[in-house]
Formats: C-alpha cells, sequence, structure tokens
C-alpha cells in the first residue's frame, strides 16, 4: 500500500471513529433527495451510502478533494438524515457536511461526485 492510500485509509479510519450508533444496518435507495429549507445547523451534501467499506472510495476522494469538510459516519449523527435517505441510523454515508449552505456547496463542487442527498443537516456526532 503506498503511502497516500496509507493517509487515505487513516483519515477514513478517524472519522468513522468519530461516531458509532445501535441501530440495525440498511441499504440505501437510488432515488436523490433535498430538504426544502435551511437549517441553523449546518448543511450537508451525501455522495453515497453503505458500510464503511463500500465507502472507501468516496472517502478518500473527499478526504483529497474537500478535506475541511469530510464527513464519513452513520447516518444517525444528523438529525432526520437516515430517514431522509430511508436507511437505518447505522448505515454510513460518505458526504461533505459544514456550518452554511455555500461552505458545503462548494466542497461538494470540489468533490465532483453524484449526489444522494443535499440539504439542511444538524451534525450531532463530533470528530
Amino acid at each position: 500500500m503506498d503511502g497516500r492510500r496509507v493517509a487515505a485509509v487513516l483519515a477514513v479510519g478517524l472519522v468513522l471513529a468519530g461516531c458509532r450508533s445501535d441501530a440495525r444496518s440498511g441499504g440505501g435507495g437510488g432515488r436523490v433527495t433535498e430538504a426544502p429549507s435551511p437549517a441553523p445547523g449546518g448543511w450537508v451534501v451525501v455522495f453515497a451510502v453503505g458500510d464503511p467499506d463500500s465507502l472507501e472510495d468516496e472517502s478518500a476522494l473527499i478526504q483529497r478533494r474537500a478535506p475541511g469538510n469530510v464527513a464519513v459516519q452513520p447516518a444517525s449523527c444528523w438529525e432526520g438524515l437516515a430517514d431522509e435517505l430511508d436507511v437505518t441510523g447505522d448505515t454510513y454515508v460518505a458526504a461533505v457536511a459544514g456550518s452554511s449552505e455555500q461552505e458545503v456547496e462548494r466542497a461538494a463542487a470540489r468533490v465532483g461526485l453524484d449526489v444522494v442527498f443535499r440539504g439542511p443537516g444538524e451534525q450531532i456526532c463530533q470528530d
């Protein structure tokens, strides 16, 4: 494994350790959803959902292109996100998150992946 890959795996591992949930696991649907109004607690753009191992490529890309906004955590780390995505709370998301819509949309544009969900989201887990 080359040094960059090791660094990306370590970074993802640290982020994944930031939040845990006891909910059942579930899979993501294929629909794209968008929340209608901004929330005072922050903003999130989700690119993929699944178990942590299946999100390795997306996580590494997010880490490279938007390191200050990496959010690879269980969906339960955002109020209502699991319901919006129609997954269980311990299903992981590969996302970018931040305090404002503008900040997160700029980060999402740098990442360049297809979006599964974008909208307000108060992050309730801390790194």
